[in-house]
């Protein structure tokens, strides 16, 4: 009788080929995961390009339809008391004002804005407060976390016990730094800015040219152990300097962008984002670029506005800039 010759035995692996296997998975996952999350931020920095320029078409086609740029925001002053009180409703903000023009025309007339409903008035509305508090997604930097509703700002201290929907883009006030830099002035004189308080520009304001001037720009909740508190769409100012809702949805060049101060108050008016080196932001040209952290900036204390992230921020210093 034949016997068929056994078959070979399989040699298994050892631990040690085992843990060597092992050890050059973990290193080829280790290579690949910063190229996936480099991927990742790279798709989520062009979204957020994206939104920065659709934002920068909405603001051009509000100067054709109005003559002129929407206001930063509009604040009804008491003319008797000193300029950061305010003791009558004030109206709306520049991102509540351009919602037609982003294909959000309902939203903009469930408001009453072109009605003569103040953003007060609105917040003390039911119906109107959750309209505020409908989130946007091209207000929204997908690199950001913010919840939906912001907590981090004046409303809910200033207003009542409910907070409204998270924007991550504030225009640039900008403003000379003549004696207090913490605020922004209300004067026209003192306002350097693409956008104002409670006045529109045009296209004839902006002296510098409009690719040498600073329009929109990004700002996030926190990066690191620093809060900058992101921003809001629907806002006007407060009744109390102490929850001033400029800064809600306004910045200046006062602080380089991503910078650090001991003073968390002050970054309520700063550039900041979620992406590494720098921030997106519109030029008044509508395009749209990367600032980095690292562009020339004076010091907060120096009142000479001769840097070159400051010039950005002046619409008609008469010291435009062009690479940076």
């Amino acid at each position: 009788m034949r016997h068929s010759p056994a078959a070979p035995a399989r040699r298994a692996f050892t631990l040690v080929e085992l843990l060597v296997v092992i050890a050059i998975i973990g290193v080829l996952i280790a290579l690949l995961l910063p190229a996936v999350q480099q991927a990742r931020e790279a798709a989520r920095r062009m979204q957020c390009s994206n939104h920065l320029k659709q934002i920068g078409l909405a603001v051009h086609n509000y100067h054709d339809t109005y003559g002129s740029f929407p206001p930063g925001i509009i604040v009804n002053y008491n003319r008797a008391a000193t300029w950061d009180v305010l003791t009558s409703p004030s109206a709306w903000n520049w991102s509540a004002l351009i919602l037609p023009f982003i294909e959000q025309q309902a939203l903009h007339d469930g408001l009453g804005i072109t009605q003569g409903v103040y953003a007060d008035e609105a917040y003390q509305d039911a119906t109107r407060l959750a309209l505020m508090q409908t989130p946007i997604s091209g207000y929204r930097c997908p690199s950001d976390t913010t919840d939906d509703l912001n907590g981090n700002l004046g409303w809910s201290m200033s207003k009542g016990a409910n907070d409204v929907a998270t924007m991550n883009y504030v225009a640039m006030a900008h403003f000379k730094r003549d004696g207090d830099s913490s605020k922004f002035a209300s004067g026209a004189d003192t306002q350097t800015g693409s956008f104002l308080v409670s006045r529109g520009l045009t296209f004839s304001d902006l002296t510098d040219g409009t690719s040498n001037i600073l329009g929109i720009g990004e700002r996030c909740n926190r990066l690191g152990s620093q809060h900058y508190r992101a921003a809001v769409w629907a806002c006007s100012a407060a009744t109390t300097h102490a929850c001033d809702h400029r800064y809600d949805c306004m910045a200046s060049t006062a602080l380089s962008p991503n910078s650090n101060h001991p003073d968390n108050w002050r970054l309520n008016g700063n550039l900041s984002s979620n992406h590494p080196g720098g921030v997106m932001a519109m030029l008044m040209d509508a395009s749209v670029r990367f600032i980095p952290e690292t562009i020339d900036h004076d010091p907060l204390q120096d009142n000479n506005i001769d840097s070159v992230y400051e010039k950005l921020g002046a619409r008609s210093d008469g010291q435009p800039v062009g690479e940076f």
